[in-house]
């Protein structure tokens, strides 16, 4: 595999990771503010918060991950 390959498929695994990580964390972080539960604590603003950035750095990671693993070059049969 070239580099000019291998770095075009880094890119985009961080463009679709980021992507995808971003909207699981701002669904997580809205469908926890709207939890009555959640919200009447004191310390639940930054702490949710932390939390939702940190499901989705997790989740960003893994479809990087899956990202590389699909974009790597094999030969079709392997013996």
């Amino acid at each position: 595999m070239n580099r000019a390959k291998k770095w075009g498929i880094v890119f985009a695994g961080f463009g679709i990771s980021a992507l995808i990580g971003a909207i699981s964390c701002i669904i997580l972080y809205y469908g926890l503010q709207n939890n009555p539960s959640a919200t009447e604590r004191d310390f639940s603003g930054m702490i949710w918060f932390y939390l939702c950035a940190a499901v989705g750095l997790i989740v960003g990671g893994v479809c990087f991950k899956i990202v590389l693993w699909g974009g790597r070059s094999r030969p079709i049969s392997q013996k």
